[in-house]
């Protein structure tokens, strides 16, 4: 069975977060690797389907700096696990 997605491209939380919010505790984080669609036709180097990597947290009202700083975080910590230092080898 496979689950349409479309590329949360468009900043609108609805999609991310839709009728069940009311039920869940705040900032709602939400992360995600998956196969994308995109809602319009293919176009020379934008492909209508593909991989996508999604990191979002959800408050509800202002969020907290150390909220913000939370997605660079992961992203190195991902970075390095994946043996991506940011060095050049033979360097």
């Amino acid at each position: 069975m496979q689950i349409w997605r479309s590329a949360l491209t468009d900043g609108s939380p609805g999609q991310v977060c839709g009728p069940p919010c009311g039920e869940l505790s705040f900032p709602f984080r939400r992360y995600q690797i998956g196969k994308v669609y995109r809602g319009e036709q293919a176009q020379r180097g934008r492909f209508g389907e593909f991989y996508q990597a999604d990191i979002d947290i959800i408050g509800d009202g202002k969020l907290d700096i150390l909220n913000e700083a939370e997605i660079p975080a992961i992203i190195y910590r991902t970075f390095r696990s994946l043996g991506l230092t940011g060095s050049r080898s033979g360097e």
